[in-house]
C-alpha cells in the first residue's frame, strides 16, 4: 500500500463524519440516509459500513468527537489553575457559550432537542458522555470556589443545570431568532456571569 493511499484511508473516517454532520444539520437525524452520507463523502455506502455500522454509530461518533474537543480544552484550563474562583467561573461560562454556539456541537444538540425522544438510546448516550462530563466540570469549579471561601455553599453544586441553562438558551436563541434579534454574545455571557456570581460570592 502506497503512503498516499494509506493517508487517504486514515483520513476517511473523518471525511465520513464531516459528511454525516452536514447531512444531519441539513435533514435532521431521522431523515438522513447513509446513502446520502456516502454520496456527500464521495464513497460507496459499503465503504461507510467499513467504519460505522449504523447511522446511530455515526451520530455517537460525532458527539464524542465534538464534545471531546471541548472538554479537552476546558480540562486543560482547569488543571493547575490557582487563581480567583470568580474569574474561573466567568471563563468557564464564556468557553461554554462560545463552544455551544460556534462549534459543530450545536447542530447535534439541536437535533437531540428536536428528535431525541424518538431515539432514547442517543439521549442516553448524550447524557452519559456529554451531560455527565459537563456537570462534573461545573461541580469542580464550584467546589474549588467553596473550598477557597469565595463561593457560598448555596446548593448550586447540586443543580449545575442552572449554570448550563444560560449558554444553552443563547445557543437556541441564535439558532432560532438571530435573524430577527441577534444576541450580543459577549455581553450576554458577561451579564450571565455577573448575575450568577452576585448570588454566589461570599460578601466580606
Amino acid at each position: 500500500m502506497s503512503k498516499s493511499h494509506r493517508r487517504r484511508k486514515d483520513a476517511r473516517p473523518g471525511e465520513i463524519l464531516d459528511a454525516a454532520l452536514a447531512e444531519f444539520a441539513l435533514n435532521g437525524f431521522a431523515a438522513t440516509r447513509l446513502d446520502d452520507v456516502a454520496k456527500r463523502a464521495g464513497i460507496t455506502k459499503g465503504t461507510v459500513y467499513l467504519y460505522f455500522d449504523s447511522k446511530e454509530a455515526l451520530f455517537r461518533a460525532l458527539l464524542e468527537q465534538e464534545s471531546g474537543r471541548n472538554f479537552a480544552e476546558i480540562d486543560g484550563l482547569l488543571d493547575g489553575y490557582t487563581g480567583p474562583a470568580d474569574k474561573l467561573l466567568q471563563l468557564l461560562i464564556r468557553q461554554a457559550g462560545v463552544r455551544l454556539i460556534a462549534s459543530d456541537l450545536r447542530h447535534l444538540i439541536r437535533l437531540l432537542i428536536a428528535e431525541g425522544p424518538r431515539f432514547p438510546d442517543l439521549l442516553a448516550f448524550h447524557h452519559a458522555e456529554v451531560i455527565s462530563r459537563g456537570r462534573r466540570l461545573i461541580e469542580r469549579v464550584l467546589r474549588y470556589g467553596i473550598e477557597r471561601g469565595e463561593f457560598r455553599d448555596n446548593g448550586l453544586v447540586k443543580f449545575p443545570q442552572i449554570i448550563v441553562a444560560g449558554p444553552m438558551l443563547a445557543m437556541l436563541w441564535q439558532s432560532l431568532f438571530a435573524e430577527f434579534e441577534p444576541l450580543d454574545l459577549e455581553a450576554y455571557l458577561d451579564t450571565l456571569s455577573d448575575t450568577l456570581l452576585h448570588g454566589m460570592m461570599v460578601r466580606k
